[in-house]
Formats: C-alpha cells, structure tokens, sequence
C-alpha cells in the first residue's frame, strides 16, 4: 500500500495478491518466536504511557503513548484503542485521536469501568464459537480455542482504563475499531513475518449507535446492544485483527519491511451521523487473557476548512479533565451530547 499501515482487502486477503493471511502466513503466525505470552503481552507496556497531567481533583491523564511496529524511526501507529475506516492500501485511513489517555487515578474510572468490565463478564459467560458468526476461511480453534471464551476470573483487565475521543474518519458512515498498538506492540521484537489474532469486543451503554445497516448477524459489524440497556448488558462480537510484513528491502543498508495491518471488521456507525456517540469497550486479548477497558467517543466527521471545529478539536486535545472534554462537547452540540456527557461523567463516580 501507499503508506505503511494500507492494510489488505476485504476481511483479511492481501492487497497485493489476494492471498489469504491465515493461508499464506500460517506458518509464520504458528512457528513464531513470540508465540508463547511474555511480559510485555499481559500488561501495558510503559512504552504506551507518557505525559502525566495532574488535574485540579489530583487524578490525572496519563497520554497513551504511540507505538512503533514497523521498526522505523518515527513511524508509529496509536496505542491502545482506536479508530480507522479500512481499505486496501492508501485507502486505509487511520483517524488520529483527538485526545487518547489513560485515567490513571486512584478513585477515577472505578465504578464506570468496574460497571464496564461485570457486563461484559457476564456476556463472556454466554459467549461459544457457535453464537459467533464466522467467515468463511476462519477456524474455530482460531477463534475462540476450546469453543468457549476464557473464564472471566482467569482475566487479567488493566488496571487504567483509555478515554478515547475520536473524529469519524473522512468520507464514510462507518469507523472500524482498532487494537493494532495494544495488541502487537512487541510485534518489531519478534521473529514473526505475521501475527493474526481474533481479540472479543464487549459492548455496553451505547449512544447514538445503531445496528449493522442490514444483516445484524454480519460479522463485519460489531453486535449494539439497546440503549435502554445502559448500564446493564453487553454485547459481544469478534474480528480478525493482524499484521504483517512484505520482505525486506535493502535501503543502503537498512532493512526495511512495510507493515500491514486489517482486516474490515469491528464495525461501528452512528444513529444520528451529526452528533458524537459513546460506548464503553472491553477488548479480550484471547491469545493472552488481556483486557482492555475503553470509553471510546465518536464525534461527527469535522466540517472541512471550519475554524470552529478546529477550535473544538483544539480545547478536546488538550483538555486536563473528563469535565473540560464534557464541557467542550456540550457547548458544541447541547442536548444531543447529552448521552455521552453523562458517560464522562461517570468517570468520576
């Protein structure tokens, strides 16, 4: 692809031939040096938190630091949870974060994220391969090992939970939701010419999302639980999440291996496509028993060359507090923010 992170073609071919990654690169996804967990796989690594900011109630953002998979300088994707609207090659548009951090307080985040984590522990319960749909070419054992997900008490959740607010990628009614940085971020460590995961995606207290736009038992598109639900049921869903690499080229003596990254699934779309929605994210690493707790807030595609959008992405991107970003969105959308204001302020409880 154009840039580095172009991933493939729909689902989870290459761009460049169509070959399958669970064909062509099982070998390498099986025979892998770092197949077995180390360190680095069941914690957040310190290479993904920088930048503490105390805040005014002595809890502070912790910025989620950007990761390097490819092994260039100065190349880096985000960490953590994020959003991309997925194409082969130059098509692939991974949407910058407009503030990404981790709320690393004492008593920030407990009660949302505890809230967060026993819905989605509940829905793991019910959870087998045979209540997922899969896509042609996806093993069960790949999938889900065993047929069943892990017990929840054999989990290990972060201790910090990510507050993500995002713009909608350009161009489009949908945003995939992207764990590249979180889960391969010693993928440049590695031996591996490819690492193909299948992370669980537990949804819970939507607003302003709806349902796949047609089948809503199409596995591109992550399952929606009601609104009413909020607060109280998760849904579950799945996707295939890799990456990797083309041979290496000799670049005067550097060697240097473009990265890829897919595939088109984990999808999202917004009910009202001019207002910001919010969902609480538990991702399940199921290869390492990782979770990952995310508020993930969607905000409308920004109007092009508007000088109060970028003053809003602005006051977003550097605000101190849960209540400056709630602040900000309220001012901007009234009561159609009013959804997700009360997420960030459940932050606090």
């Amino acid at each position: 692809g154009g840039d580095a992170w172009g991933g493939g073609a729909e689902f989870s071919t290459d761009a460049s031939d169509g070959t399958r990654v669970e064909d062509a690169e099982r070998g390498s996804v099986e025979g892998a040096a770092d197949a077995a967990p180390d360190a680095a796989h069941n914690s957040v690594p310190e290479s993904l938190v920088s930048d503490a900011v105390v805040v005014e109630s002595g809890e502070c953002f912790a910025h989620v630091a950007r990761v390097n998979i490819d092994g260039v300088e100065g190349s880096t994707i985000p960490g953590a949870l994020h959003l991309a609207r997925y194409g082969g090659g130059e098509e692939y548009q991974q949407q910058e974060p407009l503030l990404s951090v981790w709320c690393a307080g004492a008593s920030m985040t407990r009660a949302a994220a505890t809230s967060a984590w026993q819905a989605a522990a509940t829905a793991l319960s019910e959870v087998t391969v045979d209540s997922l749909q899969l896509l042609h070419g996806f093993g069960r054992d790949e999938v889900m090992p065993g047929g069943a997900a892990p017990d929840p008490a054999s989990v290990r959740v972060e201790p910090r939970t990510q507050l993500l607010v995002s713009r909608m990628p350009v161009g489009g009614a949908h945003a995939s939701l992207m764990l590249h940085g979180w889960l391969f971020a010693a993928f440049p460590h590695s031996d591996r010419k490819a690492h193909q995961k299948f992370p669980l995606l537990c949804l819970s207290s939507p607003h302003n999302l709806a349902p796949a736009p047609d089948d809503p038992r199409d596995p591109r598109w992550l399952p929606i639980p009601s609104e009413a639900s909020a607060g109280g049921g998760a849904a579950v869903g799945y996707a295939d999440q890799h990456v990797h690499k083309d041979e290496p080229v000799d670049l005067g003596g550097f060697l240097f291996s473009e990265v890829f990254v897919g595939s088109d699934m984990a999808r999202i779309r917004p009910s009202d496509s001019a207002a910001p929605s919010a969902v609480w994210v538990v991702a399940l690493d199921v290869e390492t028993r990782r979770a990952l707790t995310t508020l993930a807030i969607a905000l409308p595609e920004a109007e092009p060359d508007s000088e109060a959008e970028a003053t809003l992405d602005s006051s977003v991107g550097a605000a101190r507090s849960n209540r400056e970003v709630a602040a900000a969105l309220s001012a901007r959308w009234g009561e159609a923010a009013e959804g997700v204001v009360e997420e960030l302020l459940r932050l606090e409880l």
